[in-house]
């Protein structure tokens, strides 16, 4: 049977003065009119009805009760709270459907969905996916895009990506690497089923092919350009001469400048640390990284 929505009057509503008296216990029921006999006065159930109608015009105001922290909600009841409708994933007891994602869900009405998502004839900054693939690479295809053989400088010395291997002249099979091993070749040395990685790990730089460098693979020893001079005539050191940058003289009498000297005695040096930086190496200014090589 389909029934009507009743009018929306409530029990009492028009009660005279004294006609409803606010029920002593809700709970307690008709048990409060023990001290009466147990026989309900008029006033009682004017207040009972009409407790009931206002619960019911309520309910049909607001189509979805509120969430109230001390009711138990079993799976899929729905509660509204703020304006927002939302149903329970689970059965719960004073989770409050704000913030409590995993609990409540929310159940999307009009506004809601207008204010969360875009329209259809909004306009973003998007591509099709057609367009996506004309312009954009995959990660895994980003790692496919460096050439095997390709060196790559790393910042961390305690792990290696996928993909790569450090450049420390280790020996590696050619049919394992056979990538590899078809770019580099014996290359960097061994022959037969083994070849080796170039080897970076004894601090060495890099340097291009062509002009003083040598061959590729090869590895090349520090040198400078040499350094010439001479001296000549008589009396060198004698008299009152001084000496400045990384010259320098000393005699029988002592180092620096002399008021006399007996010639046979006498030594010129020449030493680079008196005006620049020195070590048992030459090298630039620099700062460590780690060779890596695609395979």
């Amino acid at each position: 049977m389909i029934y009507e929505k009743p009018k929306n009057e409530i029990f009492a509503s028009n009660a005279k003065d004294g006609e409803i008296v606010e029920f002593p216990n809700i709970k307690r029921g008709w048990g409060v009119t023990e001290n009466l006999g147990f026989i309900p006065p008029m006033e009682y159930f004017n207040a009972a009805f009409n407790r009931v109608d206002k619960s019911l015009a309520y309910q049909l105001q607001r189509g979805v009760g509120e969430w109230d922290k001390d009711l138990e909600y079993p799976i899929g009841a729905v509660v509204s709270l703020n304006g927002v409708v939302y149903v329970a994933k689970s059965q719960n007891t004073n989770k409050n459907p704000a913030n409590e994602a995993t609990i409540w869900g929310v159940f999307a009405t009009q506004e809601w969905c207008d204010a969360t998502f875009l329209k259809k004839t909004d306009k973003i900054d998007a591509y099709t996916k057609r367009e996506s693939d004309d312009k954009f690479a995959l990660k895994t295809e980003l790692q496919k895009a460096i050439p095997v053989g390709s060196y790559v400088l790393y910042s961390s010395n305690t792990n290696t990506p996928d993909g790569f291997l450090r450049c420390d002249g280790s020996a590696l099979d050619k049919n394992a690497y056979a990538a590899l091993f078809a770019v580099i070749g014996y290359t960097y040395g061994r022959s037969g089923d083994k070849f080796l990685l170039p080897n970076f790990s004894d601090g060495k730089f890099m340097r291009s092919i062509g002009g003083n460098a040598a061959a590729l693979g090869t590895t090349q020893g520090d040198a400078i350009r040499n350094i010439t001079g001479n001296i000549s005539g008589n009396g060198l050191i004698g008299g009152h001469n001084d000496v400045s940058g990384a010259l320098g003289f000393y005699t029988k009498f002592g180092n620096g400048p002399v008021v006399q000297s007996n010639y046979s005695n006498d030594t010129i040096t020449f030493n680079a640390s008196k005006v620049v930086p020195t070590a048992n190496e030459n090298r630039p200014y620099n700062m460590s990284v780690v060779v890596l090589i695609k395979y």
